[in-house]
């Protein structure tokens, strides 16, 4: 997959711009809310073999403050997921996910993981719009 590649506030402002001239809904990049949401945006990035880490909506405006998702402007929490709350240098979060087998048997486990990284980083995103997702790839 050859996916668009921006720093998180362009990633951003994709997302608010596409499809700006159809739909009168905003569009942001992807809440992931809970452990539901984030195993379907799993399986969702898992289906079409998309491995790197992408921006996800939520960032904060210093290390002091806790992340909040840009889309609505609540507390983002990360609670269905191991996390460094915040401990990381950086002010915007990244998601990723990892395969990894269970010990003794011939089965897999999925790996979610959440991660706070400098917003300039290059990355990939997905867009959300009313629970529809649009890959970077894609605007």
């Amino acid at each position: 997959m050859g996916a668009q590649k921006l720093p998180f506030s362009n990633a951003s402002q994709a997302c608010k711009t596409y499809l700006q001239n159809i739909s009168k809904v905003s569009i942001n990049l992807v809440k992931l809310s809970n452990e539901n949401e984030a195993d379907v945006f799993v399986k969702l990035l898992s289906e079409n073999a998309f491995k790197e880490t992408i921006w996800i909506g939520a960032n904060r405006s210093d290390a002091k403050q806790p992340f909040i998702w840009y889309m609505d402007g609540s507390t983002a929490l990360f609670d269905y997921t191991d996390w460094s709350q915040g401990t990381q240098p950086g002010d915007c979060i990244g998601f990723s996910y990892t395969t990894q087998p269970i010990f003794g048997t011939d089965k897999w486990t999925i790996v979610k993981t959440i991660d706070n990284k400098p917003c300039d980083m290059m990355r990939s995103f997905i867009c959300e719009h009313k629970g529809l997702l649009a890959h970077s790839d894609l605007l």
